[in-house]
């Protein structure tokens, strides 16, 4: 069964050249490639040996409650307690009784965010030296677990994540901003469950795959790379923030290392990952596909041209790039990737998603654009440059076509993207 919801209206008049056809199906085999239950069973063909016969279990983030169902039928020992945060959209439950399961919200924290994250850090400091805890970690956790520090007010809090997410900040600044105004990251819950021994297992949405970036590095090390501070004076927003919001990030300094000691990091899913799952199906499909080389990155708008100048007939790409929002339409990162791409198009396929099957705050995990999207631009006398301006590449797509409707998808490594040109013959 396709993850697309959509796709019959996608696929319509699609028979004969076959292009959005295989466009979407080297998307699907990207997810795929990064689903829970696989990666889990790989890593545990590998590593089972290292679990002890009893754990706990804490999760959050987008792929929280698949990890933990397929951590708990790779594991064949004991799961004494546990707590997984997932996204209200995922009406799974837990099959057990030695967990529990709450909400976290997503892209900014919620009431739900904060109750789930003092449910953990209650749950992490009963844990003992004698006691193994296992996390299950994917992209979404910033938000979707959370403990601010200094009593500070979540709605400030929300309004200093979106300032920043809207600035064009990427996601290490964003970050480093989050680990200083939070009990839970930067190793705050590692803290909390000292001296009881942590296992990481990890889903990274984050290109590079910087531990103190995924979910905002709850129980790792943060190496202080990015002053918070400094990120706050480059996008000029001192003057728009709390000032005890303020106070906090000028004083924040890291967790001190004593605390991290008793921690393995594994990384079992990444872009990379997802990419490779991609360029398999294409080569399988007979293209001549390469992949862009490092990661889809920077400004929305540039990294697409970046993609689309690249030499070959098929090309797979992954990252997360930057929207500065300037406009008040809707959309997303990857709405906005394609449609700035579509003005040099022609007969192409271009395609972009999040592997969450989320794209901003809509309902797309992305869109697809060909010419015959753009035909309907010029029926519809649309200006695509307008709708740059506005931010409003998700009313674009919806009134010419184009929108890519998943809902979930259970999985979360950032954005993966093709680009299928118009001289690429389509094999059958």
């Amino acid at each position: 069964m396709s993850i697309f919801q959509n796709q019959n209206e996608l696929l319509d008049k699609d028979k004969e050249s076959g292009k959005r056809s295989h466009v979407l199906g080297i998307l699907e085999a990207g997810i795929k490639f990064v689903l829970p239950e696989k990666v889990t069973r790989d890593f545990f063909l590998k590593k089972a040996s290292m679990f002890p016969p009893q754990v706990c279990v804490f999760g959050w983030g987008k792929a929280s409650i698949g990890m933990f169902e397929a951590f708990k039928n790779n594991y064949h020992g004991d799961i004494s307690c546990g707590h997984i945060i997932t996204m209200q959209k995922d009406d799974r439950t837990l099959s057990t009784s030695k967990a529990s399961a709450s909400f976290g919200s997503h892209p900014l924290p919620g009431k739900e965010s904060i109750r789930s994250g003092e449910k953990l850090l209650e749950l992490a400091k009963e844990l003992s030296k004698d006691d193994t805890l296992v996390c299950l970690i994917s992209g979404g956790g910033s938000s979707m677990f959370e403990v601010p520090k200094n009593d500070i007010d979540l709605e400030n809090l929300r309004i200093t994540y979106k300032l920043l997410i809207e600035s064009g900040a990427d996601i290490h600044e964003v970050n480093s901003v989050r680990r200083s105004l939070s009990t839970t990251k930067g190793g705050g819950l590692a803290k909390a469950a000292y001296p009881a021994r942590i296992i990481n297992i990890i889903i990274s949405d984050v290109p590079g795959n910087d531990l103190e970036d995924i979910a905002s590095g709850a129980t790792v090390k943060d190496p202080f790379k990015i002053k918070p501070f400094k990120v706050i004076k480059k996008y000029k927003l001192e003057e728009k923030l709390d000032k005890k919001i303020l106070n906090t990030i000028v004083k924040y300094r890291p967790i001190e290392e004593k605390y991290l000691r008793n921690v393995k990091t594994y990384i079992i899913a990444d872009n990379n990952k997802a990419v490779e799952g991609m360029l398999k199906k294409a080569k399988a499909l007979g293209y001549n596909a390469l992949r862009f080389k490092g990661y889809l990155t920077g400004e929305t708008r540039s990294a697409v041209h970046s993609l689309m100048k690249t030499d070959g007939e098929l090309i797979v790409g992954g990252g997360e790039t930057q929207v500065k929002v300037k406009g008040g339409g809707r959309g997303g990162r990857n709405q906005e990737f394609v449609l700035a791409g579509l003005k040099k198009l022609k007969r192409g396929v271009l395609a972009s998603m999040g592997t969450d099957g989320i794209d901003g705050t809509t309902d797309a995990a992305g869109a697809m654009a060909d010419e015959r999207v753009l035909e309907a631009a010029i029926t519809k006398d649309y200006d695509i440059d307008e709708f740059l301006e506005n931010n409003d590449s998700y009313g674009f797509f919806k009134d010419c076509g184009g929108l890519i409707i998943t809902g979930p998808t259970g999985t979360n490594v950032a954005d993966i993207s093709v680009f299928l040109k118009e001289s690429a013959p389509v094999s059958n």
